[in-house]
């Protein structure tokens, strides 16, 4: 009996010793088999990036570490092509604000809803009142260019939802027939001045560069004026519901009879033809003034409206606030104390003396940022509507050089000084959260253009890049701040 028992307690141990190890492997089996399905899920995962730019990669692998909550592939807006978790947080930021708030501002969240209807809803308590042009508040004229002139109100270029008499004026700057032409006098490179049949004046800046990037170690101060980026900084101009940019629309002319045949003044003495027997004009607008030649008689440009007379409405030309100074190496003012805005823009004079006028400088500035402007050197605006009239943002033909550069000093005015209007956030939220993006909303703007496409895909996804960061700074100008307020501004919007 006990010699059984003896046996029988050898064999448990061996039994209980035989389990733990087969326990054991089964672990290790178990987590062998989780490591090859995670290696085969990243596997898919490097898959689908191929092919995507190496910025979208880390994009998408950055928000699926840190904050996977954020990435859904079926969002819209340009979060879709640029998701930034600053922006994604800021949206969450206003949320939790406006539904604190009597403000109804909820379309400004629905994801579904159109960007236009939500603008025109948003437009519908825009300042209408305001002075117009003296000059042509008796004008009886009904072409569309003296109705043009007689809506340029002290807040904006034309009435936003004036949609009739705008088209008029594009498809009269793209075929009315010209009486004559001559050239602009006092710009660095050649844009001619085009007198039409109709009393109408258009400024026609010709294709001088070919639809491709710009060299990236090309300076700024060299870019070529592109009459495309004068095209596309008008539909921006629409599209963000500014109403600041001139009316541009693409035009052909033939130089031989649209041009040399009806030019005036000096104009006359600058037509040659070249070694390859296409019509060339020679620009006296030194220093930057090249050769521009037709294909072989057609020139491709962009047609603007002219502003009124300056001499029977005059504009006053001030510098930048902050100014982006032509130059290589020399270091900015405002690069060298981050107080700089606060110090010599942000006074107490000039908020007293103008209160919208900062306002106006940023709102520039976000502007030039998303075209990538570097050439804003001076601010223009009418005398009449003194120093809280809005400011034009013409002279966009350096913009959209280069979509993979970002000029983080055209930003300074957001970033130093800390001010942006509600309205103008709104929409950028709004065009960040979908359901169109800006890319999309500016790709559909763009293509009823005589010469579209007007711009390569690269340029127009850089828009929802650029967007993105806009919106990281005014979410790092909110952090800290005791009341939002100070940050955004009430413009037509009672924020409380």
């Amino acid at each position: 009996m006990w010699t059984f028992q003896m046996w029988l307690a050898r064999k448990a141990k061996k039994i209980h010793l035989l389990c733990s190890v087969l326990l054991i492997a089964i672990i290790l089996l178990a987590l062998s088999i989780l490591q090859l399905a995670d290696l085969l899920s990243l596997q898919r995962q490097n898959f689908k990036l191929q092919g995507l730019p190496i910025d979208k990669v880390h994009q998408i692998q950055e928000l699926q570490t840190e904050k996977p909550e954020f990435f859904k592939r079926d969002m819209g807006g340009s979060r879709a092509n640029y998701s930034s978790v600053e922006a994604d947080e800021l949206i969450k930021m206003l949320k939790r604000f406006f539904n604190q708030t009597d403000l109804q501002l909820g379309h400004v969240f629905n994801e579904s809803q159109d960007y236009f209807l939500f603008l025109r809803q948003l437009n519908k308590h825009a300042p209408k009142k305001g002075s117009h042009l003296k000059k042509y508040l008796r004008t009886n004229s009904s072409t569309s260019f003296v109705r043009f002139y007689k809506e340029i109100n002290q807040h904006f270029l034309y009435r936003p939802e004036d949609n009739s008499s705008l088209y008029d004026l594009l498809k009269d700057l793209n075929n009315v027939p010209i009486k004559s032409t001559e050239e602009l006098s006092g710009e660095n490179n050649l844009k001619l001045i085009l007198n039409f049949h109709n009393g109408g004046t258009g400024i026609f800046t010709p294709k001088r560069w070919v639809d491709r990037e710009l060299n990236p170690d090309h300076f700024f101060k060299m870019d070529i004026i592109s009459h495309r980026a004068e095209i596309a900084a008008f539909h921006l101009d629409r599209v963000l519901g500014f109403h600041k940019v001139p009316p541009t629309v693409g035009r052909i002319l033939n130089i031989t009879s649209d041009v040399m045949l009806l030019a005036k003044g000096r104009l006359k003495e600058h037509f040659f033809q070249s070694e390859e027997g296409s019509i060339c004009i020679q620009g006296d607008c030194s220093p930057h003034c090249a050769d521009t030649c037709g294909a072989p008689e057609l020139l491709e440009g962009s047609t603007s409206v002219a502003l009124p007379d300056i001499n029977t409405c005059p504009r006053k030309r001030d510098r930048h606030p902050i100014k982006l100074l032509l130059a290589k190496i020399k270091k900015m003012k405002f690069d060298k104390t981050y107080r700089y805005c606060r110090d010599n823009v942000k006074t107490r004079r000039l908020q007293q003396a103008a209160p919208t006028h900062l306002l106006e400088v940023v709102e520039m500035s976000i502007f030039d940022f998303l075209i990538d402007n570097m050439d804003r050197r001076l601010i223009e605006r009418f005398k009449q509507f003194g120093e809280n009239g809005f400011l034009l943002h013409d002279d966009n033909g350096r913009g959209f050089a280069k979509a993979k550069r970002d000029c983080s000093t055209c930003l300074t005015p957001l970033q130093q000084c800390c001010m942006i209007r509600l309205s103008t956030l709104l929409k950028l939220v709004k065009l960040y959260l979908g359901p169109s993006s800006l890319s999309q909303v500016m790709r559909n703007s763009l293509k009823d253009d005589p010469l579209a496409p007007v711009l390569l895909d690269t340029h127009l996804n850089s828009l929802d890049r650029r967007l993105g960061k806009i919106l990281k700074v005014v979410k790092r100008c909110l952090n800290g701040v005791k009341f939002w307020k100070n940050v955004l501004i009430d413009d037509f919007i009672p924020l409380k």
